[in-house]
């Protein structure tokens, strides 16, 4: 696989996307990797690895994440309301890594994404979450717990606020992360980094 990262050239990117459409899971598993790997280098292969949102593979899923995050704010809604096809995934490895998408993602494409590219039965859901995301009148604690307790779009979601939330300075203490589960142990630890990002900016 570093072979081939090493050897990626963006302007002729056939090798990869060739890996990524195969029909062969295993193969396209493995240009996952690469994408995943190749962060923005690989922007031009967004619509191809966006195919494998259904990747029967965990790590597979998970590294197509890796590569979604690198250009958050560069994707269309199109390619937004695929992603969010992942945010109630089982993986809570790979779900962790759709709340920092969110934490990324502009709210007004999220919201194109999710009114015109999200399955109709899933379009409220989803819609009660981006308002949880722009909520300004609940507490860190409250949606840390409601993140944690909750399934599915809605865990996603709460959790990705209170990144948000870090990211924007409006958290002074770190909610507390006593017992719970291994995406909120992921979560706290993206909000402590996220907040010592913030100070070190601001001394």
């Amino acid at each position: 696989m570093s072979l081939a990262i090493q050897r990626f050239d963006s302007s002729r990117p056939g090798p990869l996307a060739a890996l990524l459409t195969a029909d062969d899971p295993v193969v396209r598993r493995r240009g996952l990797f690469v994408f995943g790997a190749l962060g923005r280098k690989a922007e031009g292969l967004l619509d191809q690895a966006l195919q494998s949102v259904d990747h029967p593979d965990e790590a597979a899923r998970s590294a197509l994440m890796d590569g979604v995050i690198s250009h958050s704010n560069a994707l269309s809604a199109e390619q937004v309301g695929a992603v969010l096809g992942l945010a109630n995934d089982p993986s809570d490895l790979v779900r962790s890594k759709v709340v920092a998408f969110l934490r990324e993602s502009s709210a007004d494409v999220l919201r194109a994404a999710i009114t015109a590219h999200v399955p109709e039965g899933l379009v409220e859901e989803h819609l009660k979450g981006l308002e949880l995301l722009a909520s300004s009148d609940r507490g860190a604690q409250s949606l840390f717990d409601e993140g944690v307790s909750a399934e599915g779009l809605r865990s996603t979601y709460a959790l990705a606020a209170v990144e948000r939330m870090a990211k924007n300075g409006l958290i002074d203490i770190a909610p507390d992360a006593h017992g719970v589960s291994w995406i909120g142990e992921a979560t706290h630890a993206q909000i402590i980094r996220l907040m010592n990002r913030r100070r070190s900016f601001s001394s």
